[in-house]
């Protein structure tokens, strides 16, 4: 498959649902961070001293939910900022229900 470089690309490709796993690069020799991402970040790991990484992170689940386990592997607070980057990815839901199991908000 040749690289995708948007999630909604990655979300109609033909095989979308055959994806296990996705690594996300940011690319640019300073990409920097748009204020969705950057409010992600403060949701995700609000002390981090790489926030690029915390994004590239975020955005593989925003790609799709690990294999084994889904959403119930995930911290609350990386399902939330994934929310905030990608509140219509296809398993949006699944990672909402998650969040109401826990008898959490989405943000």
């Amino acid at each position: 498959m040749p690289p995708l470089t948007s999630l909604d690309e990655v979300w109609a490709a033909p095989d979308y649902l055959q994806i296990e796993s996705c690594a996300v690069l940011l690319l640019g020799a300073d990409p920097g961070l748009l204020p969705t991402e950057e409010a992600a970040v403060e949701v995700a790991a609000p002390e981090t001293s790489d926030p690029l990484v915390v994004v590239e992170d975020l955005l593989s689940t925003c790609t799709r939910l690990p294999p084994e386990g889904g959403p119930h592997t995930l911290p609350s607070p990386t399902l939330r900022a994934a929310l905030i980057i990608c509140p219509d990815a296809p398993h949006a839901d699944l990672m909402r229900d998650e969040l109401a199991s826990r008898g959490e908000k989405e943000s």
